[in-house]
């Protein structure tokens, strides 16, 4: 009876799921702090802001005052398809204050990240070709807790994975129909990707790939293959020149400029690994693997790596029947197959890549974010195998089942809310502080500032333990605790310390044995029962 409800209302309960989701996003984008880089984002939106003015000859107002010229910042060319739209929000609605613009733009973040559940929701669906499959993909992308706490201020690497999920869907949709309307919608989002991120060109390379093999294969339809593969090598680098400012008015050499920036990013930062300090620059071939597994809850793993050990079996069989054949025909069997391995090779090109060309790499495995979703595909895909062999007449008891899973995870994020963002699965038995980093982005310095600011009456002085930003957490505020709260750079004229354990080159043993003498723990954030941000007060005397 339940079941009939559900296949009878498939469209309404899918827009129960998605209206919900929106009215939480909507509810809670202000309880999450500010990440370390947004001041720097945002001023990247702004100077690309001013420098299309003054390529179209508008007269720049005061507005941009402060703002340096394009060729005078030190990442011109660098990320702009967040970056400029929300620049413009705030110019164009005359955002003043501090803590309207960075609220405006992780509305907007969130809202990326919306429309990136939609589209793995259509992506899941043209797999599986089952709305409420579909749904529960959407479900468990939504139920990663990093990713959720992410997805309201992470301005580069979550818009990076939902503009990779929407690529994703074009590039299926491309391979199916073959005609110049995906083309151009692979292209323009492809386009997109890369603004954030140069390694968005994985997609078009896989493309090319696909094509190729299909040019082989196919002798009746080569001729419309190739023209549809000629029209996306024309619009992708146009798209690529039109979303990147910086390459309007010299493309070739511009984006050489950009390429070397890239090529020679430098960061001395020290990430804690294992335990110990390590250099970002030199981190182990196996940094990223390791926090994909003990930051991802347990069940998306243990589905993945059956899931992942179905379609490799399969295709190690395809593999010989080709050596055999000499024929790419059985590479693989109609689309949904081929979309299995598209997804494997989001997966695994990137990684590879990282190690091979020993890539530097810090805060966790952040800038990997954007394979997760063909992660929870494959996943999917040996929860299907599940489904099909032993719930295929009971898939309300199925269902049931997967929900009943998943409660762990949906009560932890309820419980440690706004804090998702120090997700670690229960391999590290609550000691994760031991062995590895974590609010790396200083987040939760707003909390605490909240907390101080509303418990005090009178002006006070606060300074880091850490290396976070605390000016940038203020700029949060309101206006009325904003006020109350002085950011001081020495412990001697503090009236409290904050301390989110951010330490980019190693513990200062001596700063913290000065900490441990003059101050007293005040107020603590614990996530598991561990200490992720503590307040101290300046002893009396």
């Amino acid at each position: 009876m339940m079941l009939s409800f559900f296949n009878n209302n498939k469209n309404s309960i899918t827009l129960i799921f998605f209206s919900l989701f929106f009215i939480l996003g909507f509810n809670i984008y202000d309880d999450y702090g500010i990440s370390i880089d947004e001041d720097n984002t945002r001023l990247n939106g702004l100077v690309s802001l001013k420098y299309i003015f003054s390529i179209f000859e508008i007269e720049p107002s005061n507005y941009f005052k402060n703002i340096p010229d394009i060729n005078e910042w030190s990442e011109s060319g660098i990320g702009f398809i967040f970056d400029l739209p929300t620049a413009f929000l705030e110019y164009f609605l005359n955002i003043e204050d501090s803590r309207n613009y960075y609220l405006m733009r992780h509305w907007v973040n969130f809202i990326f990240f919306f429309i990136g559940v939609w589209y793995f929701y259509l992506v899941i669906k043209l797999r599986f070709n089952s709305k409420y499959f579909a749904l529960l993909g959407a479900l468990f992308l939504i139920m990663t807790p990093r990713i959720f706490a992410d997805s309201f201020y992470n301005n580069k690497d979550i818009i990076f994975l939902s503009l990779i999920i929407i690529t994703t869907y074009y590039a299926i949709k491309l391979i199916e129909k073959n005609n110049l309307l995906y083309s151009f919608l692979f292209s323009f989002t492809a386009a997109l990707s890369i603004g954030i991120r140069v390694i968005g060109v994985v997609l078009p390379l896989i493309l090319i790939f696909v094509f190729i093999i299909n040019i082989l294969r196919n002798e009746k339809s080569r001729y419309k293959i190739i023209k549809v593969f000629l029209s996306f090598l024309i619009f992708l680098p146009f798209l690529i020149i039109m979303f990147y400012p910086f390459l309007w008015e010299n493309p070739i050499q511009n984006f050489f400029l950009i390429f070397n920036k890239l090529k020679n990013f430098d960061i001395n930062i020290y990430n804690f690994f294992l335990g110990k300090y390590i250099s970002a620059e030199n981190i182990p071939w196996y940094y990223s693997i390791v926090w994909i597994f003990i930051s991802t809850p347990i069940f998306y793993t243990i589905f993945f790596l059956f899931g992942f050990y179905m379609i490799l079996k399969r295709l190690i069989k395809r593999l010989f029947k080709i050596e055999k054949n000499n024929s790419y025909n059985d590479l693989w069997r109609g689309p949904k197959e081929l979309q299995d391995i598209i997804h494997l090779l989001i997966i695994f090109i990137p990684i590879f890549a990282i190690i091979i060309f020993d890539s530097t790499l810090y805060n966790g495995w952040r800038h990997l974010y954007f394979i997760y979703p063909s992660l929870i595909f494959i996943s999917l895909f040996g929860l299907n195998i599940i489904r099909i062999k032993y719930f295929k007449k009971v898939k309300i008891l199925f269902l049931a089942l997967v929900l009943l899973i998943m409660s762990p995870t949906m009560m932890w994020m309820i419980k440690n809310h706004p804090h998702q963002y120090v997700y670690f699965n229960t391999f590290l038995n609550g000691k994760y502080d031991k062995y590895f980093e974590m609010d790396y982005w200083g987040v939760s310095n707003y909390n605490s500032l909240i907390y101080i600011s509303s418990n005090t009456k009178k002006k006070i002085t606060v300074s880091n333990f850490g290396n976070s930003d605390l000016n940038l957490s203020k700029s949060l505020l309101p206006k009325n605790l904003r006020k109350k709260i002085i950011i001081s750079g020495t412990f001697d004229n503090s009236d409290f310390i904050i301390n989110n354990f951010t330490f980019w080159k190693g513990r200062n043993l001596k700063k913290e044995k000065l900490l441990n003498k003059n101050f007293e723990k005040y107020y603590e954030i614990k996530v598991d029962d561990v200490s992720i941000n503590v307040i101290y007060k300046k002893r009396n005397g």
